[in-house]
């Protein structure tokens, strides 16, 4: 395997555990009702831009996800529910599995 795929996969697989065990430790201290507070009585403009970050990253990350699957013939309706259900733990779980390729125009 190519040096950059290992390294991505264990640096993947370094910020998986660390953001797991956030937010386990952010479920365990507030539960659910903390996240749904938050999201009900923190309404400003920085938190529209603050979801509007996140979906314009997770959208990102699905695209290259997808090119990905396609070049390595995995299922796509996996990553999108995976990306869907979990967030951005499911790039992470992807890149700490599959690692991280360059793309064969970029060598």
């Amino acid at each position: 395997e190519e040096p950059m795929k290992n390294i991505s996969r264990i640096i993947a697989a370094f910020v998986l555990v660390d953001f797991v065990a956030l937010n386990v430790w952010a479920f365990a201290t507030e539960g659910i009702g903390g996240l749904v507070t938050w999201l009900m009585t923190t309404t400003n403009n920085w938190h529209y831009v603050a979801i509007a970050d996140l979906l314009i990253a997770l959208g990102l990350c699905m695209g290259f996800m997808w090119a990905d699957a396609r070049r390595a013939e995995r299922s796509r309706p996996v990553l999108e529910l995976a990306l869907t259900a979990l967030g951005s733990v499911g790039p992470l779980i992807y890149t700490a599995r599959h690692g991280l390729r360059r793309d064969e125009a970029t060598r």
